[in-house]
Order: structure tokens, then C-alpha cells, then sequence
């Protein structure tokens, strides 16, 4: 019996995610012989890990199965194997398919390989590429009418919402539209609202009716925050007290204790809200909540003793608690609190023992636990006056200066925080860098001194590094400077840019040396320059000819910067900033021969152990390296649009069946029958993508080539570069990947040969038709005989000496009774193996002389028997087109000796 009679249709990826989508069941059978019919039945229940064990058992999965394994290997979070199944190749075209694909290429959920900067990801350049990859690929599934759901979901990933809101609103609200009861949908929709200041009451009112039914802390912060961006605090109140219920019942102590103060915190702030906008009913109990917090407080002095495990653990008092009940003190005229807490706030957060050899003025206190918080904004500026009323003049004093270093210290540098330091360091005998810094800038500095000038502004950078509590960073190939703020230059640049035009003094190359890297920073390009061209007009200065070639590069001009910086390595041969950006600017340039002059010369001068000339070296050859694959890459680009361009135009006038030989008619047929097509845009798809074989073997594509030649089909422009095969001397064409062009010519050829009768056949296919019958039931027996050698791991006989003994075998034996023969000698050489532990080699020797034996033997002793195709040698769409559609033989050309066939 045949058992192709009651194999199942494979079912394509596509078709198993509408299943499971659809809550549909497969036509399919659960048969343990039967793996993949058994996984796609999973698939289709969701049950997505027994889906991926089934799938594993199947032995020789072709690219629909692997694609169905990949998809479900991802979506249990298996990106390293799913990356090796599902590909551009065998992915279909829908949304649900696209989606995890895209999940796949960017590393999986959260897109590490586009955000993670950890140590072996991709260089920025690789990220950009793969980021213009997937954009590409999320385009092209929302244009769908209703994309899946896992396209939204794998567009928040790779596109963060809080970087760009405005670019997610859209997608997210359309994502919405579809997918309403998805909460992660909605999460993320209020989030990008509220970022992209395009929150409104239904925002708010679709995530109060849509609350997950177990508890999601996420959610419940969105709540949160959106009701806080629109005032609507009675939503507010809501959530907290669910959240409080939930903590009570879900947390574990220590943990309880600080999760209800944490929502008492937010209570009170709440309240605080409510109080500046008038609603002075609920300020006692705002007060009530943090009460006992302030109280441990001032009486431990902001430490806390907490017993861990066995472990006594010393914390800090939360400083948002003390700043919002200070806040509630103001609010409520309280000045004895007011005084205490100001009080304890200046006492832990300056050293007492503060003075001349002390480095850090204030408490590493102040820089872990700043007053102000992001997501809580209690604006303690507005109560100053307040504040002054109730504390002593020094208090005070202390009060302004500590408010102004953690300004300064959280960024923000507006020169009323700067101008307050410096005012009152000398009041708190701060170190003598500070009185240095205040004498400065109250005007005491000797403008006549260039040495006091550099003093002052090495003092300035160090004053900079110690506020900020950050170490000297390396700027741009081996400067070591320090970062400087915008007021900070302003000041030096004013004080001594004149003075350097006016007197030509050499303060200003050592000015150069020293803001260069800062002035670039602040893309000060202008002023550098300007300095960079006074200093030149005086000397040739090695460091203002770098700078100043810097500032041309960034801004385009890479001639004129090629220039500076080969005159600094004049002044400088050892001048290996200028080496490593001159070969940067020869990569830009393309000069080629010039950069490989210039790595040599580097090379020559790194062969010690300098890790300044080890490292511009590795900056050169990755410039000579990027240099020479784009200059590859250019060429081999150029040759694959070569390849498409070439058979790119399609014959305008109709064709008759005659002009094409019988292979190529063939070919014409298998592909508008089996392929799928794109009216519209006149393209068949590739045929390595359909789940039935185009053909037995490559051996008769070459009829392929020929309907190219002649018109009949041309190469879409959306043809992927990996069927072009362009490292060797000619271009190679992989045809199971190129998508087709054809016009209304060619499907009017395609009916006309279906059209035509045997009798009205064209005179040269009859004299061709014996030969093709022949050299296609060749492929098929050659087909047969390597799926045989595979299955047992035998390397397959070379194709001639295949086609060879198959041609003289045909004569006499059908196809199917060739395969007899095959699977006979298969089973042989596997014994012959196992018996003699015989070499590879000589087992694929032994094979194909085992087909001529046991056919020999077999014909001569009149026994064998017919073969019955199988899901490993499924017939081929060129085998249908020939034998169904045009000869009419169907499978009668499979089970019948070729010369009783009527030709």
C-alpha cells in the first residue's frame, strides 16, 4: 500500500500560529512515528515546550519544520538554538512569523544585542546595521491590517519607549486598539502617553478598568504615576491602599516595615500636593504618618541599627522623608521642627572636623543620599524664607551651602549654585582649594601673572573632579584631562582669549593643552580654533595644528584636517593622537596606499612595550581593515546588483510554446503552479520556501538560466543578497532563493502550454521528450540513493557515477524498481560497514558497484519488487508538471519502465 496516501499536508508556520491563535485544531494525527504532525499539535494548543520536544524528534527536518521548531525555541527563550532554525530564509511573510524572527536577530527579550553595552556585544556599527535590519522587518509587519501581537511587543524592546516616546506613541495606541485586554499593551501605552505629555483622563481610566487579576507592582506604579501627572489623587489614594493590602498580606517581615513606610512616604507627598494647592484639611495627617520616622531620626542622628541574618547591619535614614516632613513643617508653622531638622540635616551632612588637609568637605552622606528625587519633586527652594526665619544666621548659612553643593553635584550647574559656594567656603574654614577658588572669583586674581593664570586654572579643573567625585577620564586617544563645566571655560576663555591676542604670550598653546579636549566637549569648535589659529600665527605648535585638525574633521573638512595633522607628525613624528586620527581621516578618504604606509610606519614604532603606541597602532589597522572590507564589500555589491540588473527586463511581446525547448517549458509550469504568487506586483516567490521540492536534484536548473535569457522571468529587486554567491571569480546564482519577476507575456505563454495536447506539441519537444523523461527519472533515483546514504551516514557516491549506473538501469527498470535496488545496496554497504569497520571511502566505493549488483542479480533471478515514494523523496513539482500536466503519465512514469511509456 501506498503510505503517501495517508500522510498528512505539512502545516507551514504560518498556518500553525493562526491555530493557536485561533484556538483551531489541526488536521493532523498523534502518531508516535509522526513527530512533527505531534508538535504542530502542540503548537496549535499553545503548549509551546512539548511543541519544541517534538519537534527535536523529527530526523531530517526540512525548512518548514525547522522554522516551526525555531519559532517555538524562541518563544520559550531558547534565542541561541532558534537563531540556527528560523532565518530569513525559511520565515514566512506574516506578522506573527516576522515578529519572533526579529526577537531572534536582536538577542531576545529586552534586545540585548541592540542596548547591552556589556563586554563581546556588537560594535556600534554592527548595532546601527542590525537596527536598520529589524526597523525594515517591524515596517513591513505593521503594515498589516491587524499585526500580532508579538509585533508590539517586540517593538517596545527594540525601540524604548524612553528614549524616544513621541516615535512609540502611534504604534502604541494602535497596539492598543487591537489588543485592549493585553495588559503589557497597556502598560506600555500609558507609559509612552505619559512620557510623550500625551496622557488624558481615558489614559488613566483604561488602566484603572483593566487591572491584572494577580497583583503586577509595574502596573500599580503607572497608576500611580499617571494619576499623579493628571492631579487625580483619589485614583492615587487607590492605589496605594491596594498596594499596602498587598504588601500586609504578601511580604515577609523585615520587608513589611519598610514597604508601609515607603507608602506612607508617598501618602504624605501626596498630601503635600494637595496642601500647596490649598486643601489644608489633610495636613495633620500628613504629618501623623512620618512622625515616627523623624522622631528615630534626630534622636540616632539619621543611623539606623538593623539586624540582618545574625548581622548587625548600620543604615541611613531615607533623606526624602526628612525633606517632605520639613517641607510639612513649613507648611504647618512649625519652627521648632523646622530647626531641628535643618540642624540635623547640616550636622550629618558636613565633616566637623572640615579645615586646612581635610580633601572632603561635606559627608559621603550627602552623595548617596541627595534631598531632591527625580519622581518626587518637593521644591524645598520655596520654603527658604521660612527656613531663615526659623534657624541662626550660620545654621542658615550652612543650610544655602549644602543645598547648593548637591545642585551642583546632581548637574546643576547654574552659577547662582556656583557663586554660592564659593561665597561661603571660607565661612565653614573649607580647604585651602576653596578660599583659593573664592579669592578668585571675588576678583583677587593677577591678571599679569600667567603663572597665578595656570594655578588658577589647574585649581578650577580639581575643584570640578572633587565636586563632581569624578576621576580624570582619557579623552580621545591618550589625552589625560579633566572634565570642565561650561561656566568654567566661559570664565578662562574670557579672561584670557584677549589678553592672548593682545600680547601673543604662550599661554594660550598651554591653553590648548589643557581645555582642548573640554572645548571639544562643549562643542566649543569655534573658540578652540580661534585659539588654535592665534597660537599658529606664532609658533608651529604640534598640539594647536592636532586641535585644530580635530575641529576640521568633526566638522567635514577632512582635506584641510589631513593637512593640520600631517604637519603635526612634522613637528612630532612620535605624535600619536595626530597618527590615530590621520588614519581615521585616510579610511574617510579612502587612501588606501597612504594608510598602509602610515600602519607600517606606526608598526615600526610600537615594537616595544608602550601601550599609548600599542593602542594607536590597533586603532590604525582597524581603519586599514574597515578600509579594505568596505572597498570588498563595495565590489561585491556592485556584482550582486550586476546579477539582479542583468535579468531584470522581461519580453514585452507574446511568446509561443515553441520557442522554448521542453526542459524550459517544464520549469515554466513548476514554478507559476508552485510557487506563490504576487499579482499585483507581478512576483512568484522563492521556491526553496514551499514545503513540496521544486526539484530532485539541481541538476536540470539550467533551464532556469534559460527562461532568464529569453525573458520570460526576470530577478525581483527584492531578491536577498544571499542568493548570490559573488567571492569567487564568477558570480553564483542559489535560484531556491531569488524571487521572480514575470509579466502578462508570460502567464499567457504558461496557459498556452497548458492549453496545448500531445498532438499539438511543437516538433522539437518530441525529439526532446524521450531524453528529458529519461535525465528526469535520473534525479530521481539520484535523489533516492543520497537520501539512503544519509539516513545511515554514508557519504553519498559523486552525482556522475550515480547518473552513470542509473542510465544504463533505467533502460530496463522503472523508477520506482530502481529504488529497490538503491534501498537493497544502502542496507548492504551499512552491513559491510558494521562487519569490516570499513573506512568511509571505501563504504561510498562499495555502494554504487551494490546498486549494479543487485540490480544485475536481481534481473537475472527474475525477483524485486516497486518502491513507493516517501515524506524523505516526496515527488517534485517539476516531476507534476511534467507528467500531470504536459505528458499525462502521472505517476504510471514512476512504476513504468521508460521504454514502455508511449513516446
Amino acid at each position: 500500500m501506498d503510505k503517501s496516501a495517508h500522510e498528512v499536508p505539512q502545516q507551514t508556520l504560518a498556518q500553525c500560529i493562526a491555530a493557536w491563535r485561533g484556538g483551531l485544531d489541526l488536521a493532523i494525527t498523534e502518531a508516535e512515528d509522526r513527530p512533527e504532525e505531534v508538535g504542530d499539535c502542540h503548537f496549535a494548543a499553545g503548549e509551546f515546550l512539548q511543541a519544541a520536544s517534538s519537534y527535536a524528534q523529527v530526523r531530517r527536518p526540512n525548512s518548514v519544520c525547522k522554522a516551526k521548531y525555531g519559532w517555538v525555541a524562541a518563544v520559550n527563550g531558547d534565542f541561541a538554538l532558534a537563531k540556527t532554525l528560523l532565518t530569513t530564509r525559511n520565515c514566512g511573510d506574516t506578522s506573527g512569523e516576522i515578529a519572533i524572527l526579529v526577537l531572534i536577530e536582536v538577542g531576545g527579550f529586552g534586545a540585548p544585542l541592540l542596548h547591552s553595552a556589556e563586554q563581546g556585544k556588537l560594535s556600534a556599527s554592527q548595532k546601527s546595521k542590525l537596527l536598520s535590519k529589524v526597523t525594515s522587518l517591524l515596517q513591513l509587519c505593521l503594515q498589516e491590517s491587524e499585526p500580532d501581537f508579538l509585533v508590539f511587543y517586540v517593538y517596545k524592546d527594540v525601540f524604548p519607549y524612553y528614549q524616544n516616546a513621541a516615535l512609540h506613541l502611534p504604534v502604541a495606541k494602535r497596539g492598543l486598539s487591537f489588543f485592549s485586554n493585553y495588559y503589557v499593551v497597556r502598560l506600555w501605552h500609558a507609559r509612552v502617553c505619559r512620557m510623550a505629555r500625551a496622557t488624558d483622563s481615558s489614559v488613566l481610566s483604561g488602566l484603572r478598568e483593566n487591572i491584572p487579576s494577580k497583583w503586577n507592582g509595574e502596573y500599580a506604579e503607572e497608576i500611580f504615576q499617571t494619576a499623579c501627572y493628571l492631579q487625580d489623587y483619589s485614583s492615587i489614594d487607590r492605589i496605594l491602599e491596594s498596594t499596602s493590602q498587598w504588601v500586609a498580606s504578601e511580604w515577609e517581615e523585615p520587608q513589611v516595615s519598610v514597604g508601609l513606610n515607603q507608602l506612607d512616604l508617598l501618602h504624605s507627598y501626596l498630601d503635600l500636593k494637595r496642601i500647596q494647592q490649598g486643601d489644608n484639611a489633610v495636613l495633620s495627617r500628613a504629618c501623623a504618618r512620618l512622625n515616627e520616622q523623624v522622631e528615630v531620626a534626630i534622636r540616632d542622628h539619621c543611623v539606623v541599627i538593623v539586624a540582618s541574618e545574625g548581622a548587625i547591619d548600620q543604615r541611613f535614614t531615607d533623606m526624602t522623608v526628612l525633606a517632605l516632613r520639613l517641607a510639612l513643617a513649613c507648611e504647618s508653622d512649625d519652627k521648632l521642627l523646622v530647626r531641628k531638622i535643618v540642624n540635623l540635616l547640616a550636622s550629618v551632612r558636613m565633616k566637623s572636623e572640615a579645615g586646612p588637609g581635610c580633601d572632603d568637605l561635606f559627608s559621603d552622606y550627602l552623595f548617596r543620599n541627595p534631598l531632591a528625587m527625580e519622581s518626587l519633586a518637593i521644591d524645598l527652594d520655596r520654603y527658604t524664607a521660612f527656613i531663615e526665619s526659623c534657624v541662626d544666621d550660620e545654621v542658615f548659612n550652612k543650610w544655602l551651602f549644602i543645598r547648593a553643593a548637591e545642585a551642583v553635584v546632581l548637574g546643576d550647574e547654574l552659577e547662582e549654585n556656583i557663586e554660592t559656594l564659593v561665597a561661603f567656603a571660607p565661612v565653614f574654614d573649607a580647604p585651602g582649594l576653596f578660599t583659593y577658588i573664592s579669592d578668585a572669583w571675588l576678583g583677587r586674581l593677577e591678571s599679569d601673572n600667567l603663572l597665578h593664570i595656570m594655578q588658577f586654572a589647574n585649581a578650577l579643573i580639581a575643584y570640578v573632579n572633587w565636586l563632581k567625585k569624578e576621576p580624570s577620564s582619557e579623552i580621545y586617544y591618550g589625552f589625560e584631562l579633566s572634565e570642565a563645566s561650561s561656566e568654567i571655560i566661559n570664565l578662562l576663555l574670557g579672561s584670557v582669549l584677549e589678553r592672548l591676542k593682545a600680547e601673543r604670550s604662550y599661554v594660550g598653546e598651554w591653553l590648548v593643552g589643557l581645555f582642548g579636549a573640554a572645548l571639544l566637549e562643549h562643542k566649543r569648535h569655534i573658540n578652540l580654533l580661534e585659539v588654535c589659529e592665534l597660537v599658529l600665527e606664532q609658533v608651529e605648535s604640534g598640539i594647536a595644528l592636532f586641535y585644530s585638525g580635530y575641529v576640521l574633521q568633526v566638522e567635514g573638512l577632512l582635506e584641510d584636517a589631513r593637512e593640520r595633522y600631517e604637519s603635526a607628525i612634522k613637528v612630532n613624528p612620535d605624535y600619536t593622537a595626530a597618527l590615530g586620527n590621520l588614519a581615521i581621516v585616510y579610511r574617510d578618504l579612502d587612501l588606501f596606499p597612504e594608510l598602509e604606509t602610515l600602519v607600517s610606519c606606526i608598526a615600526a614604532k610600537a615594537k616595544g612595550d608602550s601601550d599609548s603606541w600599542r593602542r594607536v597602532l590597533d586603532i590604525a589597522k582597524r581603519q586599514l581593515s574597515g578600509l579594505t572590507a568596505q572597498s570588498t564589500q563595495h565590489q561585491a555589491q556592485q556584482r550582486i546588483i550586476s546579477a539582479k540588473s542583468s535579468f531584470s527586463n522581461l519580453v514585452s511581446s507574446s511568446l509561443e510554446p515553441g520557442n522554448l525547448s521542453l526542459i524550459e517549458a517544464v520549469y515554466l509550469v513548476a514554478l507559476v503552479r508552485g510557487c506563490d504568487m504576487d499579482h499585483v506586483n507581478g512576483r512568484l516567490a522563492p521556491f526553496g520556501t514551499t514545503a513540496k521540492p521544486m526539484d530532485p536534484t539541481p541538476g536540470l536548473r539550467y533551464a532556469i538560466i534559460g527562461l532568464l535569457k529569453k525573458g520570460i522571468l526576470g530577478i525581483a529587486d527584492i531578491t536577498p543578497d544571499s542568493a548570490f554567491d559573488v567571492s569567487a571569480e564568477h558570480t553564483r546564482y542559489y535560484l531556491h532563493r531569488i524571487t521572480w519577476t514575470f509579466n502578462s507575456a508570460t502567464l499567457d505563454l504558461y496557459k498556452n502550454i497548458r492549453k496545448l495536447s500531445r498532438g499539438e506539441w511543437p516538433e522539437n519537444w518530441e525529439s526532446q521528450l524521450s531524453i528529458l523523461a529519461r535525465d528526469l527519472a535520473v534525479e530521481e533515483c539520484v535523489q533516492f540513493l543520497e537520501s539512503q546514504a544519509e539516513e545511515r551516514k554514508i557519504e553519498p557516491p559523486p552525482v556522475e557515477d550515480m547518473r552513470s549506473v542509473y542510465r544504463l538501469l533505467l533502460e530496463k527498470c522503472s523508477v520506482s524498481r530502481c529504488w529497490y535496488f538503491s534501498y537493497l545496496a544502502a542496507m548492504s554497504a551499512n552491513d559491510y560497514r558494521t562487519k569490516y569497520n570499513a573506512n568511509d571511502r571505501a563504504v561510498t566505493t562499495r555502494l554504487i558497484r551494490l546498486v549494479d549488483q543487485k540490480a544485475a542479480k536481481a534481473l537475472e533471478e527474475g525477483y524485486g519488487k516497486d518502491f513507493n515514494r516517501s515524506s524523505s523523496s516526496p515527488r517534485s513539482q517539476l516531476s507534476e508538471a511534467f507528467h500531470d500536466v504536459l505528458t499525462g503519465w502521472e505517476e504510471k512514469a514512476f512504476t513504468t519502465p521508460l521504454h514502455e511509456l508511449v513516446f
